[in-house]
């Protein structure tokens, strides 16, 4: 389970994501604010180029940052554009989201 707050809303939201060693978050490439050295980065196409080049369509970035806890660490991540976060739980049923409204997801979302 990810373990995060929310912080700052709701102008200037930031998420405050709590890793644990081994878990991995997936991040819109301008969200990082700062990030812990137990953490590491790799950026690239994530789910092949047709997944890639979809969410190009839906006005999202090509590119998609990976962050791995190596060891507990701590990683905040923010909007480009000022505004509010909120967390939605995938349990109940998927999500369709307007362009540039994607901050980031944990292991298990396609």
């Amino acid at each position: 389970m990810l373990h995060f707050t929310i912080e700052h809303k709701p102008d200037f939201a930031m998420v405050v994501l709590h890793l644990e060693a081994g878990q991995k978050v997936y991040a819109e490439p301008e969200a990082m604010v700062s990030m812990d050295k137990t953490l590491k980065l790799k950026a690239g196409l994530k789910g092949g180029v047709m997944q890639s080049i979809s969410r190009a369509i839906g006005g999202e970035s090509l590119i998609v940052n990976t962050f791995t806890a190596m060891d507990d660490g701590e990683l905040r991540l923010s909007p480009s554009t000022m505004g509010d976060v909120c967390h939605y739980s995938l349990a109940t049923g998927g999500l369709i989201l307007q362009k540039g409204a994607f901050l980031a997801h944990s292991e298990g979302v396609g």
